[in-house]
C-alpha cells in the first residue's frame, strides 16, 4: 500500500485478482508509513509525518528519510516469502481447515510482487534486493513478475533507478503521475529494467488505483476530483485488471507485446 494507506484500501483490486484464480496476500506494513497498524504483540502504530525541515526538492533528503521504511517493508516481504518457502506453518494447529486448504493449494514457486505508489517503490526496492544479494537468490527465482501501479519512484536510490530489475515488470500509471515533474525518475527506472509493459490511463488521478474512489460519496471526502479523474473508476479499474491479468497469465510479456490484445482499451497511452 501507499503512504497513509492500508491493506483494506485495496480490497477491490485484490478481490479482482483473486477472482482469476490467484491467491493474494495483502500486507499491512508496520513501518509507520500507513494510516494505522496493530502488530502481533498488540503495539499500535500510526503514520509518521516527515520532519518539517525536510526539503522535498533535495531528493537525497527523501531517499534517506524513506530508506528505513523501505528496509522494514523488505524484511516483512522476506518473512512472508520465507514462510511460503517453508510451507507456511502447515502444521500450525491454529489454522482453520479452510486456511489449510488455501495454503495447501498455493503454487509457491510462481510468485508476483505488486504495489501502488510507495508500495510500487517498495516492490522495486525488494526485487532489486532479491536479485542483488546472493543469499536471497532462491527467493528471486520464485518471483515471476512485478506489478507497479502509479509507482512513486522519487525515493528509490540511484543504484536502483539506474540498475533496474531483471525480473519482468509491468507499470501502469495515472495521467496525473505520467505528466508530473518526477516522471523522468520512473521512466529511467523502467528503461533500466526488464519492462514488459508501460502505459498510463488517460483521465485518471493517483488515488484511482486504490479503493478510495468508491468512498467518494462519504461526507469527509470534500474534493471528488482528487479521488477520481475524468475517466470513471470502473473503466480505469477494468483497464488495470486487463493488463494485470494478461501479465499474470504470461509474465514473459508475449500477450502484452501483442497490441491487438489491448487495442480495445483506447484510454491506455504510452509513457513518454
Amino acid at each position: 500500500h501507499g503512504l497513509g494507506g492500508s491493506a483494506e484500501m485495496y480490497s477491490k483490486f485484490c478481490g479482482d485478482v483473486a477472482s482469476h484464480g490467484f491467491i493474494v496476500i495483502a500486507v499491512e506494513h508496520e513501518d509507520h508509513s500507513g494510516s494505522y497498524f496493530q502488530n502481533a504483540e498488540g503495539e499500535v502504530g500510526y503514520y509518521k509525518v516527515p520532519p518539517s525541515d525536510l526539503v522535498y526538492n533535495v531528493r537525497e533528503n527523501v531517499i534517506q528519510f524513506r530508506k528505513p521504511f523501505l528496509e522494514k517493508r523488505r524484511k516483512e516481504v522476506l518473512k512472508i516469502m520465507s514462510c511460503l518457502d517453508n510451507g507456511f506453518g502447515m502444521d500450525d494447529s491454529s489454522l482453520s481447515k479452510l486456511e489449510m486448504q488455501i495454503l495447501g493449494a498455493m503454487d509457491t514457486k510462481n510468485i508476483f510482487l505488486a504495489g501502488h505508489s510507495f508500495g510500487g517503490c517498495s516492490t522495486a526496492f525488494v526485487m532489486h534486493s532479491l536479485e542483488k544479494e546472493d543469499e536471497l537468490a532462491k527467493y528471486a527465482e520464485l518471483v515471476k513478475g512485478c506489478i507497479v501501479l502509479d509507482i512513486w519512484s522519487y525515493p528509490l536510490p540511484e543504484e536502483i533507478l539506474k540498475g533496474g530489475v531483471r525480473t519482468p515488470i509491468v507499470s501502469i500509471l495515472s495521467e496525473q503521475f505520467a505528466t508530473n515533474n518526477e516522471i523522468n525518475f520512473t521512466t529511467g527506472f523502467l528503461n533500466s529494467s526488464n519492462c514488459a509493459h508501460s502505459s498510463y490511463i488517460a483521465g485518471t488521478v493517483h488515488q484511482q488505483f486504490s479503493d478510495t474512489p468508491w468512498f467518494s460519496s462519504l461526507k469527509f471526502f470534500k474534493l471528488r476530483t482528487e479521488l477520481e479523474g475524468e475517466t470513471h473508476r470502473d473503466i480505469s479499474q477494468n483497464a488495470i485488471m486487463e493488463i494485470v491479468k494478461m501479465f499474470l497469465q504470461d509474465p514473459g510479456g508475449n500477450k502484452l507485446m501483442n497490441s491487438s490484445n489491448w487495442e480495445d482499451l483506447p484510454i491506455l497511452q504510452p509513457v513518454k
